[in-house]
């Protein structure tokens, strides 16, 4: 599943966190901007890096 809307990455984060989001939407847009993908490019490889921050420790 890969978003192609800043709406349905956030979608996609929201369930990977379990429904309990970390991030709000405009944060996680920073950090795909940061990464330097779009929406569409999402892969597991984003996904494991931003659920590797200590931010995010207490999902694992």
């Amino acid at each position: 599943m890969t978003g192609t809307t800043s709406a349905d990455a956030y979608e996609q984060y929201r369930l990977r966190c379990g429904g309990t989001p970390v991030l709000t939407q405009a944060e996680l847009r920073v950090e795909i901007r940061a990464a330097g993908l779009g929406y569409e490019e999402l892969d597991e490889e984003f996904w494991t890096a931003l659920f590797r921050r200590p931010d995010h420790r207490h999902l694992g």
